[in-house]
């Protein structure tokens, strides 16, 4: 029979691991029942099953992080059984979590604040193990400055791994403990508010399994998404990482843009051999080179072994950053196509003087005159 709870999730999904402790991974902590959204609550925020889906496992990543300094802090054994990801409304969030717990925040500079849910067991055990106690189990309560302050240095530490496993796209969040044993309704989110949380199940010094649950404002983490995707588009390739073999076999093509216009449909219909179409692009302006989809390039157009060819200059959008300021070259052309100091321009661009003089006035004559050379170029070297 169908788990009524499971199924008024908008979404959810697990990934188990292997236990280490009999059989714990069957371990379910209790849930209430939820109350189903309305069909325009699902729509409005939510995340994609394919978004849920890379975000568990970016979050069981964190998870792993998260263990490993734990692990080194404390000096014990730690093993993570399960993570999981499901999207509910914050009002059935808050009923959930009827357990005692520590609820903290993750404050993220200009973005917002996610939430932090560890049980308190999980948290006494820290404590005890911190100040190399006996993990002994106590009665809910709230914590000493003492003990919070230790709560606070450990977890800093985790705030790195958080940062790292968006791939760094935002500051190290501020940790700061919000309330404990109990979880406290937050005023400023509506109870029809879309959650997703992050639910991992982990054992420190073979203790009994805990949670530590993170949890998002939908409208935050649609943020850190668009975030996460701009910072994946602006990253450069590395193509250090790339097989030497691959990148011998691998061909990209590239075209070269000389220039760009417009004609009218009777303009078009009424085209002839010998008939001229003149561009949008000046002699001596700079053409633009695509490889692929991955570069824009600027480069000057010349003649090579007596085929045309291109000089790559700079890449397109540095180029369009720096005409933002003032540049005492006015023609890019001239200042490419300038010898080495020490050098004669006959040796770095030898021309023929016939051609080397069609090319000074071709800026002052008809390009597509009859005394001109169809190069319009210097000879590349």
């Amino acid at each position: 029979m169908t788990n009524r709870q499971d199924s008024e999730v908008l979404f959810k999904k697990e990934i188990k691991y292997a236990g280490a402790i009999g059989d714990w991974t069957l371990y379910r902590p209790a849930k209430p029942p939820l109350r189903r959204p309305t069909y325009l609550l699902q729509k409005l925020g939510k995340i994609s099953y394919d978004e849920l889906s890379s975000l568990l496992d970016m979050h069981s990543k964190f998870s792993f992080l998260m263990l490993d300094s734990l692990q080194n802090s404390l000096k014990l054994s730690a093993e993570l059984f399960s993570s999981s990801s499901e999207q509910l409304l914050y009002g059935d969030f808050i009923r959930r979590m009827d357990v005692p717990l520590l609820y903290a925040k993750l404050i993220l500079q200009d973005l917002g604040e996610v939430m932090l849910l560890v049980d308190f067991s999980l948290i006494n055990s820290i404590i005890n193990f911190s100040l190399g106690c006996p993990n002994k189990v106590i009665s809910p309560r709230n914590l000493t400055e003492v003990e919070e302050s230790i709560i606070t240095t450990i977890m800093e530490k985790i705030g790195s791994n958080f940062t790292s496993c968006w791939q760094n796209s935002f500051k190290k969040p501020e940790f700061r403990v919000i309330s404990c044993p109990t979880l406290l309704r937050e005023p400023a989110i509506n109870t029809n508010e879309l959650i997703t949380q992050f639910t991992s199940i982990v054992s420190l010094g073979g203790a009994p399994p805990s949670r530590i649950i993170i949890a998002y404002q939908n409208s935050l983490l649609r943020s850190l998404l668009d975030l996460l995707n701009k910072k994946i588009e602006e990253r450069p390739i590395d193509f250090e990482r790339i097989p030497q073999a691959i990148l011998e076999s691998a061909y990209l093509p590239v075209s070269v843009t000389l220039g760009e216009t417009s004609l009218r449909a009777n303009e078009l219909v009424n085209l002839e051999a010998d008939d001229i179409i003149q561009l949008d692009t000046k002699l001596s302006s700079l053409v633009t080179v695509n490889v692929g989809d991955l570069a824009e390039l600027l480069g000057q157009p010349g003649i090579k072994e007596n085929k045309y060819s291109v000089r790559i200059v700079e890449q397109k959008a540095r180029a369009l950053a720096a005409s933002e300021k003032p540049s005492a070259i006015e023609n890019p052309m001239e200042e490419a196509v300038q010898p080495a100091e020490g050098s004669s321009s006959e040796e770095e661009l030898p021309m023929e003087e016939e051609g080397k003089e069609e090319y000074n006035t071709a800026q002052e004559e008809d390009i597509f005159g009859e005394e001109s050379s169809p190069g319009g170029g210097g000879t590349l070297k």
